[in-house]
């Protein structure tokens, strides 16, 4: 590795050194006599150096076990060495990135003994790391392997968001690694090998005026027969420092350790993003391949594997890193790790895509589970707890990403959140659903479903669901009561291509006042949808407004031309539609539509809280905007109050300097359709005495929506 570079045969033939390591004991000669070489510099000092061990005048060699636990000893070891055992209660230091450590029985990391490396370091320096092989690797509690900002260095101060150092920093916000740094949405340029990863971390990004953006976490390559892991194995990023100019956090680094077995009690392996800075680095990745015929005969160890993004302010949560293992030997209702799970569902409790457990609790973890056509059977509770109540949501979440079949006898989520093909979070200002997925979600919940204490169910439609009746990409059933109390949502996202729609079934459901139902701006994407404005203008055809259950409005550049209506009045399950974009750029960018609320309910669905589906307001430079979106309430009593609102409203135009810019967008469609109305609205009573019977149901609310 030269010139910060990183090099694969300084990391992929680790694999090869294990078998070198076999031979090396093999090679020793028969009954040779090991020494114990002693460490007896107490500060910092070269392993190279004969005067630094126990007055010999040679260097520990292969057949010395080797002891370095004199008080404040530093070793600093700059060249590859082979040794019979290693005790470290003291701090080793690797430097370069080809040295390698090599021992042929035990290395035993005591309370206070720390394996690190130099660091961190510049894209134009030499790289560094802790490179490991031995038979059998033991750290206790309080003892570490930590190359915790030992990757990457960030960005430093001046000039102004001065771009930190690495492979996944791009000159704005935090690194990004395994999982994507955040600045404004989330960031896509991550890199490595998830199951062989051997980059370190990256640097997030300089302030303005001051500060220093975070280093990225380092990397640590281990080969071992067996490795127990009672204390830590850190590769975290450390998060920006100082200044008013909101620096980023550095991404989580690479832990990649092949073995025969590996345990531990209350051990923790982590890379970790860097965060409490504006702007919070990626998640890291961390790859164990241990051999699933020898570790499946041991019970699951008390071990945390974990890779979370850096945490923000202003809710800038970056996204989680990777974990690879060769099967699911550690996927168990209590043995959950924070981080993208990348293992096969190949352990002797799974079938290929099938996962079942009795009950399914989540504690503050974040774990995405992207295998394809999952099947996830909860005989009882599944459970989503953060002890995180103001943004709990944003960092302790359940999601499946792609199609998928949930069964579970009732669903809690207290202050985090179930994310169901949902691929970013809101916030973000985008729409969220997978374009990919064909066969959207289904969720059977048998008893009841609720949110608490700020917890979000996120629900994105595919192009269509086995079973539903088309135009439904996601349904979700309850056997039972929904209930989405005060502070908390459920966010619905409509495909954005074809406008499928989530369709939501139980017996009742109640919408608390401060919480609701949020599908602003997830219906159909930006240039999409039945409601588009003509393309018939040679030049401004972005100008006008998108139409759903109104026109959309011209804009000073189309007076003439309308954006349709279309969809059902009394039965709006269609999404609003997007708009065409900006004069900038008339096809790159815009507004998207309001989405899709579609509830059917058995019983009673109580209103106190807000149902919100509105459209997009246009980019700049006369743009024009989205058209709002449908909501469709069918039940047996509908109830609400003054505190309840439902609202399907178009966007506002673009305006350009004093002008009118872009047309606005029309207003959605909603429909409400029950046979005892409870609600509180004198203009309610007066649109249900002038509405016939229909089935033996009265609409009980068809309101024209605001534009």
């Amino acid at each position: 590795m030269n010139n910060g570079t990183i090099h694969n045969r300084g990391w992929i033939n680790v694999r090869g050194a294990w078998i070198a390591m076999v031979v090396v004991a093999l090679l020793l000669p028969a009954g040779s006599r090991a020494d114990t070489r002693t460490w007896v510099t107490g500060g910092a000092g070269r392993w190279d150096d004969v005067n630094n061990w126990d007055g010999s005048v040679t260097l520990p060699g292969a057949n010395d076990d080797v002891v370095i636990d004199l008080a404040g000893a530093n070793v600093l070891l700059t060249n590859s060495v082979n040794v019979l055992s290693l005790t470290l209660s003291r701090t080793l230091t690797f430097t370069n990135w080809t040295t390698c450590l090599t021992v042929t029985n035990d290395v035993t990391i005591e309370s206070g003994g720390v394996m690190t490396c130099a660091g961190p370091f510049t894209n134009n320096a030499m790289s560094n790391r802790v490179c490991l092989v031995c038979s059998n690797l033991l750290i206790d509690g309080d003892g570490a392997i930590d190359v915790k900002g030992k990757g990457y260095a960030g960005g430093t101060w001046p000039p102004n968001y001065a771009a930190g150092n690495g492979p996944g920093a791009v000159g704005s916000g935090g690194g990004s690694h395994g999982g994507a740094g955040r600045y404004g949405v989330l960031k896509s340029d991550t890199y490595d090998d998830p199951t062989a990863p051997m980059y370190p971390g990256s640097g997030g990004r300089a302030g303005v005026n001051s500060g220093a953006g975070g280093n990225g976490g380092g990397a640590v390559c281990i080969t071992a027969a067996q490795v127990v892991v009672n204390g830590k194995i850190d590769a975290d990023a450390t998060a920006g420092t100082g200044g008013s100019g909101y620096p980023g956090g550095g991404s989580g680094g690479a832990i990649y350790i092949v073995c025969s077995t590996i345990g531990g009690t209350n051990g923790t392996i982590s890379a970790n993003g860097g965060g409490t800075t504006r702007w919070g680095g990626g998640g890291g990745c961390i790859a164990v391949l241990y051999d699933p015929e020898v570790q499946t005969n041991l019970p699951v160890p008390a071990l945390g594997f974990s890779v979370a993004p850096g945490m923000g302010d202003a809710n800038a949560v970056a996204d989680i890193g990777t974990l690879y293992f060769p099967d699911s030997y550690f996927l168990s209702p209590t043995n959950l790790f924070t981080g993208q799970w990348l293992a096969p569902l190949t352990h002797t409790s799974f079938t290929p895509t099938n996962w079942c457990v009795a009950d399914l609790l989540l504690s503050n973890t974040w774990i995405r589970l992207p295998c394809e056509g999952l099947r996830l059977t909860i005989t009882n509770a599944l459970t989503v707890i953060s002890t995180d109540s103001t943004r709990g949501y944003l960092r302790h979440k359940l999601e499946l990403t792609n199609a998928a079949v949930v069964n579970c006898g009732s669903c809690s989520v207290n202050a985090g959140a179930l994310s169901l093909n949902y691929l970013v979070d809101p916030s973000a200002g985008v729409s969220s659903t997978n374009y990919a997925v064909a066969d959207g979600v289904t969720m059977n919940c048998s008893g009841d479903l609720s949110l608490t204490n700020r917890g979000r169910l996120y629900v994105g439609a595919g192009l269509s669901c086995s079973g539903a009746a088309a135009g439904y990409g996601a349904v979700i059933n309850v056997g039972g009561n929904a209930r989405v109390c005060a502070n908390s949502w459920v966010y619905l996202a409509a495909h954005p291509t074809n406008g499928a729609a989530v369709l939501l079934n139980m017996h009742d459901m109640a919408i608390d006042a401060g919480g609701g139902i949020n599908a602003d701006y997830l219906g159909y994407a930006h240039h999409y949808g039945p409601g588009l404005p003509p393309d018939t203008h040679a030049t401004y055809h972005y100008s006008s407004g998108a139409g759903y259950g109104g026109r959309g409005s011209p804009g000073f550049r189309t007076q003439t031309i309308w954006g349709p209506t279309y969809g059902s009045s009394n039965a709006p399950v269609a999404p609003g539609s997007g708009g065409r974009g900006s004069q900038s750029y008339p096809e790159t960018t815009g507004p998207a539509g309001g989405g899709s609320v579609q509830i059917r309910a058995e019983g009673t669905v109580s209103v106190h809280g807000t149902i919100t589906a509105n459209g997009q307001d246009g980019f700049s430079d006369h743009g024009g905007a989205a058209s709002g979106g449908g909501i469709y309430v069918y039940c047996r009593t509908f109830i609400g109050d003054s505190n309840g609102v439902l609202r399907a409203n178009g966007g506002n135009g673009r305006p350009f300097s004093s002008v009118i810019g872009g047309g606005g967008g029309g207003g959605g469609r909603i429909a409400v359709w029950s046979i005892y109305d409870s609600s509180i609205s004198t203009r309610q009573s007066k649109v249900l005495r002038e509405m016939p019977v229909i089935k033996g149901r009265h609409p009980a609310l068809v309101i024209p929506c605001s534009g």
